[in-house]
């Protein structure tokens, strides 16, 4: 099993993939913005209106998303360093009814590979995505497991809609 450091280790790497992710995003909404605004791209000037347009709203949308993945992993990661982070302090407190459901998720990549991922959902409808190798997954599932014995281990169709009916009895409650 693994310690409540390697947890915290591995919640932070994962996040540390998103944010290098959202910054090559932002970097190719921004570079198709500099083409667009520098004139450096000739042709461009024989693109219609529809066509810049969607150049415009493509690039803009890149550099949104981007930018909205590197906050969010600068706000998880202040929350790690702050000792704010729900996910943590509902271990450290012992609250072994913050989470209602952990499962594995597996991307398979077109052309080979894939990606593994640990998601957790909380009582409150949050919902945590801890990427890691596919050797440690069952060591992050089970350390979950063991913090929170009442979670829902494993992935199926009912207990997707079970807890989905317990989230939306918590938010109606609260």
């Amino acid at each position: 099993m693994i310690t409540n450091e390697e947890f915290i280790t591995s919640l932070t790497k994962s996040g540390k993939k998103h944010a290098i992710i959202g910054i090559c995003i932002f970097i190719f909404g921004a570079f198709i913005i500099w083409l667009a605004l520098s004139g450096v791209d000739s042709s461009a000037d024989d693109m219609g209106t529809g066509g810049k347009i969607v150049l415009w709203v493509l690039a803009l949308l890149c550099v949104f998303i981007g930018l909205l993945l590197v906050f969010k992993q600068m706000k998880t990661s202040s929350q790690i360093k702050n000792g704010k982070h729900p996910l943590i302090n509902a271990i450290n407190q012992n609250d072994a009814s913050y989470l209602l459901w952990v499962y594995e998720n597996v991307v398979n990549v077109k052309g080979g590979g894939s990606n593994h991922q640990v998601w957790a959902v909380a009582k409150g409808g949050n919902r945590y995505t801890i990427e890691a190798k596919k050797d440690k997954i069952e060591g992050i599932i089970n350390y979950l497991a063991s913090k929170f014995p009442q979670a829902e281990v494993g992935y199926s169709k009912e207990i997707e809609i079970e807890i989905s009916k317990q989230i939306k009895a918590n938010k109606t409650i609260n």
